[in-house]
């Protein structure tokens, strides 16, 4: 790659050429030869393809080209004339030219052609002893080929002929020939004086018609480009100017409108520096005021950081960073705010969960002691109902018991036996009742045996069937009335007293297992029960009906208690109703399902509560805290959520929660303030 020096000179030698070939261009239009100045011009371009100058010498040679074809003259020696001596040669030095190629090898070759020609006339001329002419050639073949050496060859032998004619001729000869010569000089000069004076009208009058053309150009281009300056179009202006100055390069008016737009130009160029100069200067003001808001800021945020306002100096932070969001200064005083907050809330947060533990642990202590407390008191309540329903039952047998004794001593034996069996439906482990029942067995033996025609009928019959009936119904009525009003245990025990007058009666079968169906919450069979066998009852029905009530009472009480996850009541429960029936199905099943539930909970204490336990809690702990926020008590709300973190501390939900928490709280407690972003501590610890 050539060097910027290099690169100078090689172009300081093609301006060089190119102004050389210009002048010489211009030397060939003033003598006619349009197409050798056109070549001429050709070569010029090609050194600079966009040389105004040569564009122009271009435009010019076209239109005299134009012109010289308008009047229809070719522009060289008329044919005849004494100063062509052939006209041949001439003619093939004018077809050389015509037949130029484009390019520089075409060039060349119309440049040899000519020179060639001038050379052939130069030795003709010698050959006709016209020297003069000859070395005139010979100037004008070295004007086109300065170094060429068949040139000054051709020149010495002319001038060497031209010695050895004038040693030659005589004196006589010689003022001859000068006579002759001057003659030929002198038509010469006439000749050319009048080709010349024909050139100069010719040239005057195309320099007037090109004047006139470059005037209306050079308006048009004066008026388009104070048009243009005008409009402040200034580069426009210039470039129209750039073609006044190739036409007309003294032109008074294109230097002045150049004047105005270097004027306009450098005031622009002032304009904008003082204008920049403002900026910069306002730029350097608001810098400074930025600058010192940044400070007042910082100094201010610090201050709320010692006093502990560390959202106050968050927000004046904030304030700082909408001025200069890239300040080191203010990014260092917000992390250092930042690390005093955290180490501000992990000791309020190691405070609040001190305080928080120590909260729950007495509470906890103090739920162990009323749990302790109330089971002794529900123990101890237990005691007394069972001993006061013991006396009362003790009471309520005597009375029973009594009454049938009354019965049997009136031979009532049918009002007996219904008060021994509401006496057996209160207490059926009461051995009196056993006795006073085997009393009335035995005074209804023996009035059997008093009486021979009634020895074959059964006691019962000693009443009459109606009266029976209308018994059995009464009871009946009143056992469905109050079993629509819900008193299923009187109903249980009028339908006892139906079932001792009349054991094999249906419909008193039927309402006893509805109302047992009921007190069990579930519906009655589809169908009636089987009736028990009036020849060998398994068991006195008023018997049957007793244990069904109690091993009923026992199980919904151990179904309570399972429930309530109080297991080993529940198999106290059991463990009674299986003292009234060992063989009940349903205590059976019951026994296995509370072990079951039991040992499932012993297992889950002993691996810790499940994932389904966890997020139970952890939802009852979050719709708490949920409510106390509705209520606007953030801070029992917080501990809810405190709470739930000790379920488990990574849950998403609870954060969720506790960002509601306290954007609420700062919105009611601060609707002035943004709320700010929660800092937690590290991932793993509560809340993190």
């Amino acid at each position: 790659m050539e060097s910027p020096e290099t690169q100078n000179e090689s172009q300081g030698d093609r301006s060089k050429q190119i102004e050389s070939l210009l002048l010489q261009a211009d030397k060939l239009i003033e003598s006619g030869a349009y197409d050798v100045a056109l070549d001429v011009i050709r070569r010029a371009q090609s050194l600079d393809v966009g040389n105004r100058f040569a564009q122009a010498f271009v435009g010019r040679i076209q239109r005299l080209m134009g012109a010289r074809k308008a009047r229809g003259g070719s522009g060289t020696p008329k044919p005849g004339s004494q100063f062509a001596p052939k006209q041949k040669s001439t003619q093939q030095s004018a077809t050389h030219a015509s037949q130029r190629a484009p390019g520089a090898e075409s060039r060349q070759a119309a440049m040899r052609t000519a020179v060639e020609g001038f050379l052939s006339r130069a030795r003709e001329y010698s050959t006709a002893k016209n020297f003069d002419r000859g070395l005139a050639e010979i100037e004008r073949a070295r004007l086109l080929d300065p170094q060429g050496a068949g040139i000054d060859a051709l020149e010495a032998e002319i001038r060497k002929e031209m010695e050895v004619e004038r040693a030659r001729m005589s004196e006589g000869q010689v003022r001859r020939q000068h006579e002759e010569e001057a003659r030929k000089r002198e038509l010469l000069e006439q000749e050319l004086e009048r080709i010349r004076k024909e050139k100069e009208e010719k040239r005057l009058r195309e320099e007037k018609a090109r004047k006139e053309v470059q005037q209306r150009r050079l308006g048009q281009y004066l008026k388009s480009a104070e048009e243009m300056i005008a409009a402040e179009r200034l580069d426009e202006a210039a470039n129209q100017l750039a073609f006044v100055v190739v036409i007309d390069p003294l032109n008074a008016a294109a230097a002045d409108l150049q004047r105005q737009i270097r004027e306009i130009q450098e005031r622009k160029r002032q304009e904008e520096i003082e204008l920049r100069r403002r900026k910069e200067e306002e730029e350097q003001q608001r810098q400074a005021a930025v600058q010192s808001a940044i400070q007042k800021n910082i100094e201010s945020a610090n201050r709320f950081a010692d006093e502990k306002k560390f959202n106050d100096a968050l927000r004046v932070i904030t304030r700082a960073y909408m001025l200069d969001p890239l300040n080191e200064e203010v990014r260092a005083c917000e992390q250092r705010i930042l690390e005093a907050q955290e180490e501000a809330y992990r000791v309020v947060e190691a405070e609040r969960r001190a305080a928080e533990e120590a909260e729950r642990r007495q509470q906890e202590e103090e739920l162990r002691r009323l749990t302790e407390v109330e089971r002794e008191r529900l123990l101890q309540e237990q005691e007394n109902a069972i001993a006061l329903e013991k006396e009362a039952n003790k009471e309520k047998v005597s009375g029973h018991l009594e009454r049938a004794r009354e019965h049997i001593a009136r031979r009532s034996y049918h009002d007996a036996l219904a008060e021994v069996a509401q006496a057996f439906t209160v207490d059926p482990f009461d051995e009196e009742i056993q006795k006073v029942e085997q009393e009335v067995a035995a005074a209804q033996r023996q009035e059997s045996e008093s009486s021979v025609a009634q020895q074959h009928q059964p006691p019962e019959t000693t009443t009459p069937e109606g009266t029976t009936d209308r018994h059995v119904g009464g009871h009946l009525d009143t056992a469905k009335r109050l079993k629509s009003e819900g008193e299923l245990a009187r109903a249980l025990d009028e339908l006892t007293k139906a079932f001792a007058l009349d054991p094999l009666n249906a419909e008193v079968h039927a309402l006893e297992v509805e109302i047992e169906a009921e007190m069990r919450g579930t519906a009655p069979a589809a169908t009636a029960p089987e009736l028990p066998k009036a020849e060998a009852p398994a068991q006195p029905p008023q018997k049957k009906s007793a244990e069904s009530k109690r091993v009923t009472y026992h199980l919904n009480q151990a179904r309570r208690h399972m429930e309530a996850g109080s297991y080993e009541d529940a198999l106290a429960e059991v463990a009674l109703g299986l003292t009234v029936d060992p063989k009940n199905t349903e205590l059976h099943q019951m026994e296995a399902l509370i072990w079951e539930f039991r040992n499932a909970g012993e297992s889950r204490d002993a691996d810790g509560p499940t994932a389904e336990e966890n997020e139970r809690l952890i939802r009852i702990h979050l719709t708490a805290a949920e409510q106390f926020q509705n209520k606007g008590e953030f801070g029992r709300a917080l501990d809810e959520i405190a709470k739930a973190y000790q379920v488990d501390p990574l849950n998403p939900e609870i954060k969720k929660r506790e960002n509601l928490v306290r954007q609420e709280e700062l919105r009611r407690n601060h609707p002035d303030e943004t709320p700010l972003k929660l800092v937690y501590p590290k991932k793993g610890a509560a809340g993190g």
